[in-house]
């Protein structure tokens, strides 16, 4: 891109200083580009009437053609205009919207067709708003509840696998190697490397390392993150405490090497109760610092809390 359609470019992100702007301004270049982004708000061909046309056209069946003389200055006006233009409408295109709940909060959006969306702490989704309406496709990191409004394919793209919907609730947990997804109303496609399952309400799956398991059964109506607690299924012990680490907002220290993988949960009202409910199930210790900052954990005692 030439340096003009760098600035235009760097000036739809938002990332122009004061001083460009004012520089814009003063060379009347500001002017010319709020005039192409007013056309290209109101970009729209009127409607062809080849009624019409065929009967202007009887109606002057000797016309002459005019000829007229290019200036081939204003071509090129014209054409470096229609490049940037061109240019405008593909980065605009490009641009995707990105959503993230920071550590220890969880955040409610809305996407542009009123379908919904819930992050769970530490978690991100990425789409692209202008073509929306013909593609809703969202990359996920890490947890959200979706609740899809009926419309075209909604698909949540994940490292473990995809899930797709037309109009339902679900909830989507991808973190390390796991893929796991509870339908709470309508049906849910889940699809990971060459397997696939649909999932009916009150359903779940988990996929492991690209593996399917069996489908579960649930009773609650909503995920039960929501309302406080971290629920893990056969999930590697560094991902349960990496969980731990965004809810409570801490560091976690492995003081030796642990490979095992849980199932069970822990609430988001207590540290240490949360420390306790994990490694009483993997027989490891933890020791907290006296700020509630950093946890150790490690395979012996040494006077550590079990």
């Amino acid at each position: 891109m030439s340096d003009v359609s760098t600035i235009y470019a760097r000036w739809l992100s938002g990332e122009l200083t004061a001083q460009e702007i004012e520089a814009l301004k003063a060379s009347g270049e500001w002017e010319e580009l709020q005039s192409i982004i007013n056309a290209v708000d109101e970009l729209a061909l009127p409607a062809y009437d080849k009624d019409a046309a065929y009967a202007k056209l009887k109606r002057k069946p000797n016309a002459q053609p005019k000829v007229r003389r290019l200036n081939f200055r204003t071509v090129g006006a014209i054409a470096a205009s229609l490049l940037l233009l061109l240019g405008i409408l593909w980065f605009l295109q490009q641009q995707t919207t990105e959503v993230s709940a920071g550590i220890a909060e969880t955040l409610d959006y809305e996407l542009p067709d009123k379908s919904t969306v819930k992050l769970n702490d530490g978690s991100s989704i990425i789409y692209k708003k202008s073509k929306w309406s013909d593609e809703r496709t969202i990359e996920l990191t890490g947890e959200a509840m979706f609740e899809v409004e009926k419309g075209q394919p909604f698909k949540v793209i994940t490292p473990n696998g995809t899930v797709e919907v037309l109009g339902t609730s679900f909830n989507v947990r991808s973190w390390g190697s796991n893929l796991f997804v509870e339908c709470y109303t309508g049906k849910v496609k889940v699809t990971s490397t060459s397997h696939g399952l649909i999932l009916t309400p009150g359903k779940s799956v988990n996929t492991i390392n690209g593996q399917m398991q069996n489908a579960q059964d649930f009773s609650h109506e909503k995920p039960l993150w929501s309302t406080g607690i971290s629920r893990f299924y056969n999930e590697d012990i560094n991902t349960i405490f990496e969980e731990l680490e965004r809810q409570f907002n801490i560091e976690v220290k492995m003081i030796d090497q642990v490979n095992n993988r849980l199932s069970g949960k822990f609430n988001h009202q207590s540290l240490e109760e949360a420390l306790l409910q994990i490694c009483g199930s993997a027989g490891l210790f933890y020791d907290i610092s006296d700020d509630k900052k950093n946890v150790e954990i490690s395979k012996k005692s040494n006077d550590k809390t079990y």
